[in-house]
């Protein structure tokens, strides 16, 4: 390294981890909020399993397929790169599977939480937690 090169953006790794795990978790927490509001509608909490599960796989069909597609595609350019391991090495392909049964995991665990929630606890708590931190209370109460 080139000890005359400025250093920009510094940051602890903590920090840049929050930073990149900040957009997934907010769309969880929109996932779980959706399906409250479903549940809270009448909605089965099987029905709401499927729903947000349905969501989350098709993601996970559309990026794995992409990227299977693109690697597929780009193994000729790829294969004068790698060392040791075969453009179209089974392993990959098979942690490929396995990032997108991990994804579908990612995908349960909030989608479960969610359908064992009392919808009139979880309503109750947001309004008392409104009150907590100084917002305005939402329409429905005043």
């Amino acid at each position: 390294m080139d000890s005359e090169q400025p250093v920009y953006d510094l940051a602890p790794f903590t920090d840049r981890l929050d930073r990149e795990l900040e957009r997934p978790a907010a769309t969880t927490r929109l996932l779980a909020a959706f399906a409250l509001l479903a549940l809270a509608l009448g909605a089965h909490p099987r029905q709401l399993r499927a729903l947000v599960l349905g969501q989350g796989f098709r993601l996970t069909l559309w990026g794995v397929g992409a990227g299977v597609v693109a690697a597929v595609g780009c193994t000729q350019l790829m294969a004068s790169l790698l060392y040791g391991v075969e453009a179209r090495d089974p392993a990959v392909f098979a942690g490929v599977a396995g990032g997108a049964v991990c994804s579908l995991v990612a995908c349960w665990v909030p989608a479960l939480r969610a359908s064992r929630v009392m919808p009139s606890i979880c309503l109750n708590s947001d309004q008392a937690r409104r009150g907590a931190v100084g917002l305005p209370p939402s329409r429905e109460t005043s």
